[in-house]
């Protein structure tokens, strides 16, 4: 079972994985996400959302714990301006489990019809913030291209099983380490948004964007996450920190 909550700003800084020309799509995909990853991250953001001339800025805090044996979990709480709150538990063998925290306290589950609505009035959906399955997925290596200056092999994903938010997914995967750069978002299979990781850094042992920018693929915004100083990674963060009751 190989998962990877794509929104997270985090991938492993190791040896580059030899590549041959028999290797497809699911492949690459399968070495992208055997990277190493922390146990634990905490990450501080601005979130800007362009539309138009207007910007809104927000800015939260995010969480991730892995449990090798279990579901990971992640956490999102805002700080700024007002206080939203987003729990998120993935599951081995169903769709992932979501719940929103209003500034006013009451709590919306997140169902199938929420996914593609947008997320704290971002260019980002629900379905964004779940981890990619890769047994989900049906994969097809498309060649190798250019995407944010980075070599990379262009690999369209197709889901299988499960809610069906995007028709498709295209992922670039820098060929020298399979680290991904981009995300196509195809909508009732039309080009809907993109997104990429940009001023990749090593932090310790693990590769970080410092920033992570989704566009419209209309041109008409855009939304920006920036860093705001240094990720922590493997610290402690204890699992009542994510349990449902104490979210509510």
């Amino acid at each position: 079972m190989m998962r990877r909550f794509l929104m997270v700003a985090v991938c492993a800084c190791g040896v580059p994985l030899a590549l041959y020309a028999n290797d497809d799509g699911r492949d690459l995909v399968r070495k992208s996400m055997a990277l190493a990853q922390p146990q634990t991250a905490k990450f501080r953001y601005k979130m800007l959302v362009f539309r138009g001339e207007k910007v809104l800025e927000q800015h939260f805090d995010q969480y991730v714990k892995r449990n090798p044996d279990r579901e990971n979990k992640m956490r999102i709480t805002f700080t700024h301006p007002a206080r939203l709150e987003l729990l998120s538990h993935a599951h081995k063998n169903r769709d992932d489990d979501q719940w929103l925290k209003m500034s006013a306290g009451n709590v919306k589950r997140i169902v199938g019809t929420d996914l593609d609505k947008p997320f704290a009035n971002s260019n980002l959906y629900f379905e964004d913030l779940k981890e990619l399955n890769v047994d989900d997925y049906d994969f097809m290596h498309r060649g190798t291209v250019k995407a944010v200056g980075e070599e990379c092999h262009k690999i369209e994903a197709i889901k299988k099983r499960g809610t069906v938010v995007y028709s498709k997914l295209v992922l670039y995967l820098r060929t020298y380490d399979q680290y991904i750069v981009r995300i196509d978002y195809y909508l009732k299979d039309e080009f809907h948004k993109y997104l990429e990781r940009i001023n990749v850094k090593p932090v310790g042992n693990y590769l970080t964007p410092y920033r992570i920018i989704m566009y419209r693929a209309d041109g008409r915004g855009k939304t920006e996450l920036k860093l705001a100083g240094n990720p922590e990674y493997d610290v402690p963060i204890a699992d009542a920190f994510f349990i449902t009751e104490k979210f509510r």
